[in-house]
């Protein structure tokens, strides 16, 4: 925590008035931090921020939060400071160091809204599976629809045409709306490269 603080706010401490401040109340502070009371309030804070937030705390010396703020800083200096268990396991970008009491993981039913699930058929599963295989075919049209004057009026054909197919129908409306969100987030991501704005029903 240390070395992660200096490291975060060292050039918050070169403002001339700020250290100015910090050896008056440093001379202040100096003479009680043995006391009794300034035990207690260190030994308060530590306890907070070593409260174990997750199971796998208790097995390990440093808090998973913790370890995953070093993971995501992508500060080598600080690796060593984590336990032996947390750097042997593999990190994924997408998710590092997800807690022990995760209930769900990115396999083929975390994704089956997006693409066929392997072997799956029949039902709103089947419908869906149409749909998710045919969601990369829908962004590679989208962005590139988004090329070039009138793409607004080529992004519309395409989501209507979308929405006209009989298997978008029979998706539930949860893995419509979900559908939408992605096109949505697609598109106002690319329209920022055209400058304008699209205009859906």
């Amino acid at each position: 925590m240390s070395h992660i603080y200096v490291a975060r706010s060292e050039a918050l401490w070169k403002e001339p008035d700020l250290i100015s401040w910090f050896e008056k109340q440093a001379a202040l502070a100096l003479p009680q931090i043995g006391s009794v009371e300034a035990e207690e309030a260190r030994a308060d804070a530590l306890a907070i921020i070593s409260m174990p937030r997750d199971p796998a705390d208790d097995s390990i010396n440093v808090p998973l939060h913790i370890c995953r703020h070093v993971v995501c800083s992508e500060s080598t200096s600080w690796l060593g400071f984590l336990p032996p268990a947390i750097r042997k396991q593999p990190v994924h970008a997408y998710d590092p160091l997800p807690p022990s009491t995760a209930i769900s993981v990115y396999d083929n039913a975390y994704f089956s809204g997006l693409r066929p699930p392997r072997g799956g058929r029949g039902g709103h599963g089947a419908a869906a599976g149409a749909m998710g295989g045919a969601m990369g075919g829908l962004m590679d049209r989208l962005m590139g629809a988004m090329q070039g004057p009138g793409w607004q009026g080529r992004v519309e054909g395409i989501w209507r045409e979308m929405t006209g197919r009989r298997e978008f129908a029979n998706v539930p409306q949860e893995e419509r709306d979900g559908l939408l969100q992605q096109v949505s987030w697609a598109v106002v991501s690319g329209s920022g490269q055209q400058g304008g704005e699209l205009m859906c029903s």
